[in-house]
């Protein structure tokens, strides 16, 4: 068996309360195995607009900068900032792809039934088709 070695941690954030508790958990991984934190910020493309044509607004923007400053001081890892437009969960796994992330730590509202059924979940098609393992993370979760 191949031994699995996590050097790139990547946790896709779009500043809602459950990205944020699995940034807290992926940044407590990271710190354990002294891996690098790849964040991943995707702006999702609306039909009325050319394809990558949009970015995020200022506030979040310098909300996301202020999220890997204070990563970086107070955990000292590395931190990076990956910012592109797209559909959500093909978008997480093209940045999982080209940074060959050995995990993606993501959080999810828990979608199931029929909404799972007619609406879908990015969490769950990035489980679906991520090249590495995905832990995700739900609300209710907290360190042990």
């Amino acid at each position: 068996m191949k031994p699995f070695h996590i050097q790139k941690i990547l946790i896709p954030v779009d500043l809602s309360e459950n990205s944020l508790l699995a940034l807290e958990h992926g940044v407590f991984m990271s710190k354990l195995l002294k891996a690098d934190i790849e964040i991943a910020h995707v702006v999702e493309n609306n039909h009325w607009f050319a394809q990558g044509t949009q970015t995020p607004s200022p506030e979040t923007e310098k909300k996301l900068k202020e999220l890997v400053e204070d990563i970086h001081l107070k955990s000292g890892v590395t931190v990076h900032l990956h910012v592109k437009p797209g559909k959500i969960s093909k978008t997480i796994v093209d940045i999982a792809k080209q940074i060959n992330a050995d995990l993606i730590v993501m959080g999810t509202h828990g979608v199931s039934g029929f909404e799972e059924f007619f609406a879908g979940s990015n969490a769950f098609r990035v489980v679906t088709d991520a090249p590495c393992p995905v832990l995700t993370v739900q609300t209710h979760a907290t360190k042990m």
